[in-house]
């Protein structure tokens, strides 16, 4: 089954998508157990054609070596960053941070901290290490252990709190 958020492929019975962990479009809810989604009542019937997943293409040809291309809430724009060293995401409160403010995309709503994560270069590598901020840090429904770097893949989806953040390198 195809996620029709983040066009992941999932496994056939899964009911929430392994990715970005949003609801599944469920099909047959006769072969499920009532409480297996809201509680005892069955869902409604899942729309007819789930939505294509989304394309990301705002920053094809646009970025350099060394650069992020980022994709954040719902937004169509892509937010092109340098990332040298060590690069924080988070949210800027009256100046009091290095971080990239991330504020304009309701940042603050979906539960991003201040200092939320860092993404840094290992050779030819991306990755992200969570900051131990509040709501945590999520790749490939997994909670990232504060402060130890994890590889990012190109194209793949992080949540920062509740904010989808798609990541592209070259």
């Amino acid at each position: 089954m195809i996620c029709r958020y983040c066009g992941k492929e999932n496994v056939s019975t899964a009911v929430f998508c392994i990715r970005c962990q949003r609801l599944l479009a469920v099909r047959d809810l006769v072969s499920l157990p009532k409480t297996a989604i809201w509680g005892h009542a069955p869902l409604p019937p899942a729309p007819v054609e789930p939505p294509p997943p989304r394309r990301h293409v705002a920053h094809l040809g646009r970025m350099g070596n060394g650069n992020v291309g980022l994709y954040l809430g719902d937004k169509s724009d892509f937010l092109c960053i340098e990332v040298r060293d060590r690069c924080v995401l988070g949210r800027v409160v009256d100046g009091t941070t290095n971080a990239i403010d991330l504020s304009r995309y309701s940042a603050l709503e979906k539960g991003v901290s201040r200092n939320h994560c860092a993404l840094s270069w290992q050779g030819d590598v991306l990755t992200v290490e969570d900051l131990n901020s509040s709501n945590g840090t999520w790749y490939n429904s997994v909670r990232l252990a504060p402060f130890h770097p994890h590889t990012i893949q190109n194209g793949e989806l992080l949540l920062l709190g509740k904010l989808d953040v798609w990541v592209y390198y070259r």
